[in-house]
């Protein structure tokens, strides 16, 4: 089953976690250029690197991908998860890999230190922050749903480092989830990412707890910190809509080059918007499309190069 997608000029990637055993590729691509129906999905970035029980210097679970456009590089983020659907068994430590996008070559691997992972991590999305096409200066911010914490990674330094902020951790009362009637209880914390522009030399990363109906915010100059991180940097946005009760939980979060931050409702089978710009209320939020049928549970969101808004809806929990 798919669940995250990026886009590179007539390119699709889709990414396939391993939910169980006897899948043959975890990340793939079709053509925009080919048939809008029963398109072949094609194993990125070969057969070989895709191969299931391979070694881990291949690729093992991927949830989410997400392009420098800048740099032209794919930024994939491998969980080293697989059987997810069970439980989930740790194959291979969790990595961070580049590709160049005119090679399609890795030209950047990191795995995360033991020191940034703990037992039961699932590292299920990113954000890459390039600046002033600065590609050696890359910064890239991992969300562990699963322990709540959030590990960045440099480029220039080629070290990573964990944050932990009770921020981050799942909301108790927004753990229960009902959509198209099927009723299910997730804990997952940290996830949607929205990296807004550059604002007096700084960035804010706008981050949402899956089972949550809260955002929050903190300067990425505080994550980029390797040394000290300020907690009272860390910042909590009121709720969303109507909170618990209305069922918004928010999925994936993209961010437009102009600070359009898009949201999946995944239980609402919906994606809402809010200006970054304006303060974060629910009046000033609202859906931009909603439909049953074929947003039904948005799994995932991006906005390209254009400002063009691409969602995947894959009917997850049925």
């Amino acid at each position: 089953m798919p669940l995250g997608i990026e886009v590179w000029k007539d390119r699709l990637f889709v990414t396939l976690p391993r939910w169980r055993r006897g899948s043959p590729a975890t990340l793939a691509t079709v053509s925009l250029n080919g048939p809008q129906h029963n398109q072949p999905l094609q194993p990125y970035p070969d057969w070989a690197m895709n191969r299931e029980g391979g070694p881990c210097d291949g690729l093992t679970g991927i949830f989410r991908v997400q392009i420098d456009h800048a740099c032209g590089r794919l930024w994939v983020l491998d969980a080293g998860e697989v059987d997810v659907a069970e439980g989930g068994v740790q194959q291979c430590p969790p990595k961070l890999l580049a590709f160049d996008l005119s090679t399609d070559q890795v030209v950047i691997r990191h795995v995360l230190p033991e020191e940034n992972v703990r037992q039961g991590s699932l590292f299920s999305n990113l954000a890459v922050d390039t600046r002033n096409g600065q590609c050696d200066d890359t910064h890239v911010y991992m969300a562990d749903a699963w322990r709540f914490g959030i590990v960045t990674y440099s480029t220039k330094s080629n070290s990573s480092w964990r944050v932990e902020h009770n921020y981050m951790q799942s909301d108790p009362l927004a753990c229960r989830y009902n959509t198209s009637g099927v009723d299910f209880r997730w804990h997952d914390g940290v996830f949607g990412f929205g990296l807004a522009p550059v604002v007096d030399n700084d960035r804010t990363l706008y981050f949402t707890p899956m089972s949550g109906t809260r955002a929050f915010a903190v300067p990425t100059s505080a994550l980029r910190n390797e040394t000290v991180i300020d907690e009272s940097t860390f910042t909590v946005l009121p709720q969303r809509g109507g909170g618990v009760d209305a069922q918004w939980h928010a999925g994936a979060t993209a961010m437009s080059s102009n600070g359009i931050m898009f949201y999946n409702l995944v239980t609402r089978d919906a994606v809402a918007c809010w200006n970054s710009r304006l303060p974060y209320l629910p009046n000033l939020q609202g859906e931009v499309a909603r439909d049953t049928v074929t947003l039904n549970f948005p799994n995932d969101v991006k906005v390209d190069e254009f400002n063009n808004v691409w969602v995947l809806s894959n009917r997850l929990p049925r």
